[in-house]
């Protein structure tokens, strides 16, 4: 395994095992396994990250519902990356890792309430906002 590759996949493993944000009853596991802002739940409290997802509804109001949310971040994640939904957690946010340090690297990014996201990210806080309503 190449040394990059490894201290990702740890990385991944240390933030999934230390840092579970998801101590909440989701209605669909698809939308609970999307909603984590896996990266974003290191550096901000639950309460930030709502508020963050509902500035962001605020600014794109198409995306204020929590079946378009899920169904883009799912549609995105699968043009990205081919895992299916029903595979191990872990690899999941690992791929919405990618995913975000893509956005960043094609500057797909957003300036919401003064955070500077990947679109990703801004959309899995706006669909994390929606499950704690």
């Amino acid at each position: 395994m190449k040394r990059r590759k490894f201290i990702r996949t740890s990385t991944v493993i240390s933030i999934s095992v230390i840092f579970p944000i998801v101590g909440c009853s989701l209605n669909s596991s698809s939308t609970k396994i999307v909603a984590i802002p896996n990266f974003l739940s290191k550096i901000c409290n639950k309460d930030t990250i709502i508020k963050i997802g509902k500035k962001y509804r605020e600014l794109i109001k198409t995306e204020d519902d929590k079946n378009v949310l899920t169904s883009i971040l799912i549609k995105e994640k699968n043009k990205f990356e081919k895992i299916n939904l029903s595979v191990n957690k872990m690899l999941i946010q690992e791929s919405f890792g990618l995913m975000i340090e893509n956005d960043f690297k094609t500057n797909n990014t957003i300036i919401v309430d003064g955070w500077v996201l990947s679109i990703t990210e801004a959309r899995q806080c706006a669909l994390f906002s929606l499950t704690k309503n």
